[in-house]
C-alpha cells in the first residue's frame, strides 16, 4: 500500500466520520423536536379540552384534525427516520469496504512475495543441485583416476614381487 493510498484512507475515514456526527446531531434535533411535539400536541389537548367552549360534537371534530395532524407528523418523522437509517447502512458499507479492500489488498501482496520467494527457493535450489551434480561428477572422475592409479601402482608392485 503506497502513502497516497493511505492517505486516501484516511481522508475518507474522517470524512465517514464527520458524515457520522452529522446524522447523529440530526437524529438527536429529530427526536427531541418529536418529543416536543408530543408534548405540546397532549398539552394543546387538555388544554383545548378543559377550555373548550365549543359543543361536544365540534370539540370531537377539533380532535380528529388535531390526529390527523399528528399522524401526519409522526409518518413523516417516520420517513426521516428510515431515511437516515438508509444513510447509516450506506455508511456502514462504505466503511466495511475501505476496511476490507487494504486486507484483500495486502494479502494479495503477500502471495505475490512467497511466489517469488518460492521461485527464488526453487532457483536456489537447482543451482545447488547442479553443483551437487558437478561435484558428484568430479568425485567419480578422481575415482576413476585414483583407481587407474593404484591399478599402475599394484601392476608395478607386481612386477617388482616378480623381480624379487
Amino acid at each position: 500500500m503506497s502513502i497516497s493510498d493511505y492517505l486516501q484512507n484516511k481522508a475518507k475515514e474522517k470524512e465517514r466520520q464527520i458524515r457520522f456526527e452529522i446524522w447523529k446531531q440530526k437524529t438527536r434535533d429529530s427526536r427531541r423536536r418529536a418529543e416536543g411535539i408530543a408534548i405540546g400536541a397532549t398539552a394543546g389537548l387538555i388544554a383545548g379540552l378543559l377550555l373548550a367552549p365549543k359543543s361536544g360534537k365540534e370539540t370531537i371534530k377539533d380532535l380528529k384534525e388535531k390526529a390527523n395532524d399528528f399522524s401526519d407528523v409522526a409518518r413523516d418523522k417516520a420517513d426521516e427516520f428510515v431515511s437516515n437509517a438508509k444513510e447509516t447502512y450506506d455508511d456502514f458499507k462504505d466503511k466495511a469496504f475501505t476496511k476490507i479492500e487494504p486486507l484483500k489488498e495486502n494479502l494479495e501482496n503477500l502471495k505475490e512475495d512467497v511466489k517469488e520467494k518460492a521461485e527464488d527457493v526453487k532457483e536456489e535450489a537447482e543451482s545447488k543441485k547442479e553443483k551437487a551434480s558437478n561435484v558428484a561428477e568430479k568425485a567419480k572422475e578422481g575415482i576413476k583416476e585414483t583407481a587407474k592409479v593404484a591399478k599402475e601402482s599394484a601392476k608395478e608392485v607386481k612386477k617388482e614381487a616378480e623381480k624379487k
